[in-house]
Order: C-alpha cells, then sequence, then structure tokens
C-alpha cells in the first residue's frame, strides 16, 4: 500500500497527479480547528483509484479518515501476539550461555515446515 504525506499548498502544486487505485494521500494540514485559544492542524484523507487527479478526488469523511490514520499508525494490530513474543524475547540468555566474559549465540534456523 503506497501512502503519501504532504501539505496542502504541496498537493495543490501537484493536483494533476493521479494516485494509484488504493493509494492514500494524506493533507498534513487540511484543516483546522481553534484548540484552548491555540489553531491545530489535522489531516484529511484521500484514497487514490487509479482514474482521477488527486485534486478530483473527494477527502474521506472525518471518521473514516481518522480511522485509517489510526489503523495505519497502530503498531499494536499488524502483528500476532505469536510473533511479538517472538521477536520481544529473540535474544533470551541464561547464565550458563555466557562463559566467562565470552557470549555464546546460536542461531535459529527455520525450514518451510517450521515456518
Amino acid at each position: 500500500m503506497h501512502r503519501y504525506y504532504n501539505t496542502t499548498a504541496y498537493w495543490r502544486e501537484h493536483g494533476s497527479l493521479i494516485p494509484k487505485k488504493g493509494a492514500i494521500i494524506v493533507y498534513t494540514d487540511a484543516g483546522s480547528a481553534v484548540v484552548d485559544g491555540q489553531t491545530v492542524h489535522y489531516e484529511k484523507v484521500k484514497v487514490g483509484n487509479g482514474i482521477n487527479y488527486v485534486n478530483d478526488l473527494r477527502f474521506l469523511g472525518d471518521f473514516e479518515g481518522k480511522e485509517l490514520l489510526d489503523h495505519i499508525n497502530d503498531q499494536i494490530r499488524h502483528i500476532t501476539a505469536e510473533e511479538r513474543a517472538k521477536w520481544n524475547h529473540k535474544l533470551d540468555l541464561e547464565p550458563e550461555e555466557v562463559a566467562g566474559r565470552t557470549l555464546l549465540l546460536t542461531r535459529e534456523f527455520f525450514n518451510e515446515q517450521n515456518s
């Protein structure tokens, strides 16, 4: 999946680009709101269809855009609990695996049946 992040000014200048189908185009400063007296900019999202110019694509609704960005940025849901446990403990050492001041490492090999 292709993701493209840039400002509204950038996308206005490059509005004749035709994003690939499914490409996510993020306008990093497309909207703003005043929060506690300060202007806060927020992102808006378009999805390419492989036919229309980026300027001609419509923005996703606020809800859909937020859901999509939250999903993309979610560092937890994109791997399984098993993968996470394996990666989090990729190098676990027992005291007997350290001989004096020498660290002994072994490599776990996988074949197609074990992967």
